[in-house]
Protein backbone atom coordinates (compact mmCIF):
# COMPACT_ATOMS: atom_id res chain seq x y z
CA UNK A 1 0.00 0.00 0.00
CA UNK A 2 1.39 3.47 -0.84
CA UNK A 3 1.92 5.92 1.99
CA UNK A 4 -0.86 8.44 1.75
CA UNK A 5 0.47 11.95 1.31
CA UNK A 6 -2.82 13.21 -0.10
CA UNK A 7 -3.46 15.65 2.72
CA UNK A 8 -4.03 18.47 0.29
CA UNK A 9 -1.97 21.20 -1.33
CA UNK A 10 -2.40 24.48 0.43
CA UNK A 11 -0.40 27.54 1.46
CA UNK A 12 2.06 26.78 4.25
CA UNK A 13 3.60 28.96 6.92
CA UNK A 14 7.10 27.73 6.13
CA UNK A 15 7.60 26.96 2.43
CA UNK A 16 11.16 25.82 3.16
CA UNK A 17 10.21 23.11 5.66
CA UNK A 18 10.71 20.36 3.09
CA UNK A 19 14.18 21.71 2.30
CA UNK A 20 15.44 22.68 5.77
CA UNK A 21 18.81 21.07 6.59
CA UNK A 22 18.38 18.90 3.48
CA UNK A 23 21.81 19.44 1.91
CA UNK A 24 24.99 17.72 3.08
CA UNK A 25 28.06 19.58 1.89
CA UNK A 26 30.73 17.25 0.51
CA UNK A 27 34.08 18.83 1.37
CA UNK A 28 37.74 17.86 1.41
CA UNK A 29 38.52 18.07 5.13
CA UNK A 30 37.18 18.78 8.60
CA UNK A 31 38.49 22.36 8.65
CA UNK A 32 36.44 23.18 5.56
CA UNK A 33 33.39 21.50 7.08
CA UNK A 34 33.70 23.53 10.25
CA UNK A 35 34.15 26.76 8.29
CA UNK A 36 31.04 26.36 6.14
CA UNK A 37 28.83 29.43 5.99
CA UNK A 38 25.59 28.63 7.85
CA UNK A 39 22.53 28.28 5.66
CA UNK A 40 19.04 27.00 6.60
CA UNK A 41 19.09 24.46 3.78
CA UNK A 42 22.52 22.99 4.67
CA UNK A 43 22.34 20.59 7.59
CA UNK A 44 25.84 19.16 7.87
CA UNK A 45 28.90 18.11 5.89
CA UNK A 46 30.56 14.94 4.64
CA UNK A 47 34.34 14.57 4.85
CA UNK A 48 36.63 11.77 3.60
CA UNK A 49 38.07 9.51 6.26
CA UNK A 50 41.54 9.95 4.75
CA UNK A 51 41.44 13.62 5.76
CA UNK A 52 40.45 12.96 9.38
CA UNK A 53 42.98 13.06 12.18
CA UNK A 54 42.66 11.58 15.64
CA UNK A 55 41.69 14.88 17.23
CA UNK A 56 38.76 15.69 14.93
CA UNK A 57 35.31 15.97 16.48
CA UNK A 58 33.09 14.25 13.95
CA UNK A 59 29.77 13.71 15.72
CA UNK A 60 28.06 16.33 13.52
CA UNK A 61 29.43 15.06 10.21
CA UNK A 62 29.09 12.20 7.78
CA UNK A 63 32.38 10.51 6.93
CA UNK A 64 33.03 8.90 3.56
CA UNK A 65 35.07 5.71 3.77
CA UNK A 66 37.66 6.36 1.07
CA UNK A 67 40.17 4.29 3.07
CA UNK A 68 39.74 1.27 5.32
CA UNK A 69 38.22 2.22 8.68
CA UNK A 70 40.18 1.66 11.90
CA UNK A 71 39.28 -1.24 14.19
CA UNK A 72 37.42 1.20 16.44
CA UNK A 73 35.89 3.87 14.15
CA UNK A 74 35.32 7.24 15.87
CA UNK A 75 31.72 8.31 16.55
CA UNK A 76 30.20 10.18 13.61
CA UNK A 77 26.72 11.05 12.41
CA UNK A 78 27.05 8.34 9.74
CA UNK A 79 29.65 6.59 7.65
CA UNK A 80 29.16 6.58 3.88
CA UNK A 81 30.44 3.59 1.92
CA UNK A 82 30.23 2.61 -1.74
CA UNK A 83 30.03 -1.12 -2.36
CA UNK A 84 29.36 -3.59 -5.14
CA UNK A 85 26.59 -6.12 -4.74
CA UNK A 86 29.23 -8.74 -3.87
CA UNK A 87 30.58 -6.49 -1.10
CA UNK A 88 27.25 -5.67 0.52
CA UNK A 89 27.43 -8.17 3.36
CA UNK A 90 30.77 -6.73 4.45
CA UNK A 91 29.63 -3.15 3.86
CA UNK A 92 26.61 -3.37 6.15
CA UNK A 93 28.81 -4.87 8.87
CA UNK A 94 31.15 -1.86 8.98
CA UNK A 95 31.17 0.27 12.13
CA UNK A 96 28.53 -1.74 14.02
CA UNK A 97 28.04 0.98 16.63
CA UNK A 98 27.40 3.76 14.09
CA UNK A 99 24.92 4.67 11.38
CA UNK A 100 26.07 3.66 7.91
CA UNK A 101 24.92 4.80 4.47
CA UNK A 102 25.53 2.22 1.73
CA UNK A 103 25.49 3.07 -1.98
CA UNK A 104 25.40 0.12 -4.36
CA UNK A 105 25.45 0.90 -8.08
CA UNK A 106 25.20 -2.65 -9.42
CA UNK A 107 23.13 -5.77 -8.87
CA UNK A 108 19.35 -5.89 -8.63
CA UNK A 109 18.46 -2.55 -7.02
CA UNK A 110 15.37 -3.94 -5.32
CA UNK A 111 17.35 -6.73 -3.71
CA UNK A 112 20.38 -4.65 -2.74
CA UNK A 113 18.31 -1.80 -1.30
CA UNK A 114 16.14 -4.17 0.70
CA UNK A 115 19.24 -5.97 2.02
CA UNK A 116 20.75 -2.71 3.27
CA UNK A 117 17.50 -1.71 4.95
CA UNK A 118 17.03 -5.11 6.61
CA UNK A 119 20.57 -4.80 8.02
CA UNK A 120 19.49 -1.63 9.82
CA UNK A 121 21.52 0.62 7.53
CA UNK A 122 20.54 3.58 5.36
CA UNK A 123 20.36 2.84 1.61
CA UNK A 124 22.11 5.40 -0.59
CA UNK A 125 20.82 6.72 -3.91
CA UNK A 126 22.90 8.32 -6.65
CA UNK A 127 20.77 10.73 -8.67
CA UNK A 128 23.00 9.98 -11.65
CA UNK A 129 21.76 6.41 -11.90
CA UNK A 130 19.40 5.49 -14.71
CA UNK A 131 15.81 6.61 -14.35
CA UNK A 132 14.61 3.04 -13.95
CA UNK A 133 17.15 2.28 -11.21
CA UNK A 134 16.26 5.46 -9.31
CA UNK A 135 12.54 4.76 -9.61
CA UNK A 136 12.94 1.16 -8.42
CA UNK A 137 15.12 2.30 -5.52
CA UNK A 138 12.48 4.84 -4.43
CA UNK A 139 9.75 2.22 -4.67
CA UNK A 140 11.65 0.16 -2.08
CA UNK A 141 12.61 2.93 0.34
CA UNK A 142 9.07 4.32 0.33
CA UNK A 143 8.11 1.27 2.39
CA UNK A 144 11.42 0.59 4.15
CA UNK A 145 12.16 0.84 7.86
CA UNK A 146 15.12 3.22 7.54
CA UNK A 147 15.48 6.52 5.73
CA UNK A 148 17.92 7.05 2.89
CA UNK A 149 20.52 9.56 1.76
CA UNK A 150 21.01 10.64 -1.83
CA UNK A 151 23.96 11.96 -3.81
CA UNK A 152 23.31 14.74 -6.35
CA UNK A 153 25.40 17.14 -8.40
CA UNK A 154 23.25 20.23 -8.86
CA UNK A 155 19.99 21.94 -7.95
CA UNK A 156 17.95 20.19 -10.62
CA UNK A 157 19.00 16.73 -9.46
CA UNK A 158 18.24 17.64 -5.83
CA UNK A 159 14.72 18.66 -6.86
CA UNK A 160 14.34 15.47 -8.90
CA UNK A 161 15.21 13.36 -5.85
CA UNK A 162 12.73 15.27 -3.70
CA UNK A 163 9.96 15.07 -6.29
CA UNK A 164 10.60 11.38 -6.93
CA UNK A 165 10.50 10.63 -3.20
CA UNK A 166 7.19 12.43 -2.76
CA UNK A 167 5.74 10.63 -5.77
CA UNK A 168 6.88 7.24 -4.45
CA UNK A 169 5.28 7.92 -1.07
CA UNK A 170 2.05 9.03 -2.67
CA UNK A 171 1.91 6.22 -5.21
CA UNK A 172 2.19 8.71 -8.09
CA UNK A 173 4.19 8.39 -11.32
CA UNK A 174 7.77 8.46 -10.04
CA UNK A 175 9.43 8.61 -13.45
CA UNK A 176 7.36 11.63 -14.46
CA UNK A 177 8.25 13.35 -11.19
CA UNK A 178 11.95 12.65 -11.76
CA UNK A 179 11.81 14.12 -15.25
CA UNK A 180 9.77 17.21 -14.38
CA UNK A 181 9.92 18.11 -10.68
CA UNK A 182 7.01 20.35 -9.66
CA UNK A 183 8.65 22.84 -7.32
CA UNK A 184 5.37 24.69 -6.72
CA UNK A 185 3.80 21.44 -5.60
CA UNK A 186 6.75 20.65 -3.33
CA UNK A 187 6.65 24.08 -1.72
CA UNK A 188 2.90 23.78 -1.14
CA UNK A 189 2.96 20.30 0.41
CA UNK A 190 0.89 19.97 3.57
CA UNK A 191 3.22 20.16 6.62
CA UNK A 192 2.44 16.56 7.58
CA UNK A 193 3.34 15.37 4.08
CA UNK A 194 6.59 17.35 4.15
CA UNK A 195 7.48 15.86 7.54
CA UNK A 196 6.71 12.33 6.28
CA UNK A 197 8.92 12.91 3.24
CA UNK A 198 11.84 14.05 5.37
CA UNK A 199 11.53 10.98 7.58
CA UNK A 200 12.35 9.00 4.44
CA UNK A 201 14.79 11.35 2.67
CA UNK A 202 17.33 12.21 5.35
CA UNK A 203 19.75 14.30 3.29
CA UNK A 204 21.30 14.92 -0.11
CA UNK A 205 25.08 15.02 -0.46
CA UNK A 206 26.15 17.71 -2.88
CA UNK A 207 29.29 19.57 -3.98
CA UNK A 208 29.18 23.36 -3.78
CA UNK A 209 26.43 23.16 -1.18
CA UNK A 210 26.37 26.92 -0.63
CA UNK A 211 25.70 27.64 -4.29
CA UNK A 212 23.02 24.97 -4.52
CA UNK A 213 21.38 26.21 -1.33
CA UNK A 214 21.23 29.77 -2.66
CA UNK A 215 19.82 28.56 -5.98
CA UNK A 216 17.18 26.49 -4.21
CA UNK A 217 16.26 29.49 -2.06
CA UNK A 218 15.99 31.67 -5.18
CA UNK A 219 13.68 29.21 -6.89
CA UNK A 220 11.54 28.87 -3.79
CA UNK A 221 11.31 32.64 -3.49
CA UNK A 222 10.12 32.84 -7.11
CA UNK A 223 7.28 30.47 -6.23
CA UNK A 224 6.33 32.18 -2.99
CA UNK A 225 6.84 35.75 -4.22
CA UNK A 226 9.41 36.47 -1.52
CA UNK A 227 11.71 39.02 -3.11
CA UNK A 228 14.01 39.22 -0.09
CA UNK A 229 15.60 35.81 -0.68
CA UNK A 230 19.06 35.43 0.87
CA UNK A 231 19.62 39.17 0.99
Amino acid sequence: MPTMLTLGVRPRRDPEALFADLLVATVDDVATAEALEPHPLVGTACVPLSAVDDSAALERFLVRLDVAPPDEPPPVRAYVVEATAEQLVDAVAIAPGSSVVVLCADGDVVETTALVDRAGRHPGLDAGWSEDRVADFLAVVAHAEHGFFAVATDTSSVLAVLAGTVAALRGDDVRSALRSPDLAGLVALHPDAAAATREVLLGVLVPNAGNIAHELRRRIDEITGDAAGDA
